[in-house]
């Protein structure tokens, strides 16, 4: 490992290690710097990695009473990846981080349809962009995060193209000891062939038969915390049965039903 973490302008760390009984290695670095920008201070960093990772006994090996395979011949999964993050001037209403990159992914080990372990003997590549966006005005609070991502094969990794969380609510403090917050927040994905999940191998698996997604799932909650207690009441999943109703976490895995959830924590120490 070398590194540098001081300094305000330039900061960089590079690692790499090789595992001498096997084809494993792992390279990874990154490099930040301070920009200015119209005066104001930017974050910026570039990192990187590449990887060879080899096949474990089990995924060549596997042996059940409903699935068998062996000697499967696997090859060396190689991953190299660059990508970037900036971080914008910070303001007293808003906070702005930009992210992404790009990978490409050699002889990726994948479960298929038939739920059977596969590999694709090409290259798959992978990019994303995420946005982190938040804002405060007092009291009221609204935090955002936005990812972009596309796949070049979606039959060996399956991805939405839109994934967002939103967060939005209002905290403050009574009589300067009781910490209370109260808002709600929702997690939405578009539509894709979601993974399905295998208890035989416990593994998940890709499958074709039905697209999901594109239902917001919407909590309302409120947290108090006071010196050692912590309380929160949330109402899970409110919009359970509208829309189109896809509510699933896996193909074949709904999420929980609207719930209301209660809970209390406290610390016993001095």
């Amino acid at each position: 490992v070398l590194s540098k973490q001081k300094g305000k302008y330039l900061r960089y760390r590079v690692a790499a290690e090789k595992d001498f009984l096997n084809s494993d290695f792992n390279a990874e670095g990154e490099v930040s710097t301070m920009l200015n920008l119209f005066g104001k201070q930017v974050s910026a960093k570039a990192n990187a990695y590449i990887k060879n990772i080899s096949p474990n006994f089990f995924q060549n090996n596997f042996s059940s009473k409903y699935c068998n395979w062996s000697d499967m011949g696997l090859d060396d999964t190689r991953r190299v990846y660059i990508g970037g993050e900036i971080v914008l001037p910070e303001f007293s209403f808003s906070s702005t981080k930009i992210s992404g990159g790009v990978e490409n992914i050699q002889n990726y080990i994948y479960y298929g349809a038939n739920r059977i372990i596969a590999q694709h003997s090409g290259s798959v590549q992978v990019v994303a962009l995420r946005l982190d966006q938040n804002f405060k005005a007092g009291i009221f609070h609204w935090d955002n995060q936005l990812v972009f991502q596309k796949t070049s094969k979606d039959e060996v990794i399956p991805l939405p193209t839109i994934s967002a969380y939103s967060n939005i609510y209002l905290q403050t403090k009574i009589a300067k000891v009781l910490t209370v917050q109260l808002g709600g927040d929702v997690h939405y994905h578009s539509k894709y062939y979601m993974p399905g999940y295998e208890p035989l191998t416990m593994q998940f698996y890709n499958q074709k038969e039905m697209e999901l997604g594109n239902f917001p799932i919407v909590t309302a909650y409120a947290n108090l915390h006071l010196k050692y207690t912590r309380f929160f009441i949330m109402y899970y999943n409110a919009l359970n049965g509208m829309g189109n109703a896809e509510s699933f976490s896996l193909f074949r895995y709904p999420v929980n039903p609207s719930i209301l959830k209660m809970g209390i924590s406290w610390q016993f120490n001095n």
